[in-house]
């Protein structure tokens, strides 16, 4: 089940107007997804990012030592 019909299956008469405006907010969220882009020519996935991450603070780990 994906959080958007999770979303949709919750009690919202329950809710505040505020909560429920939130709620309709997350539900459209959901259609598009989030994408890390390098300059909008390639996306970075999770993995690339987290490498390239890595990378850099190994660089300045080591830069300090000496």
């Amino acid at each position: 089940m994906n959080l958007c019909v999770a979303l949709h299956l919750s009690d919202l008469y329950e809710l505040l107007m505020m909560d429920i405006i939130s709620i309709f907010i997350c539900m459209i969220r959901t259609k598009n997804p989030l994408r890390l882009t390098c300059a909008k020519i390639c996306i970075v996935s999770l993995y690339t990012f987290i490498d390239v991450s890595l990378q850099e603070v190994l660089v300045l780990l080591f830069q300090f030592q000496f």
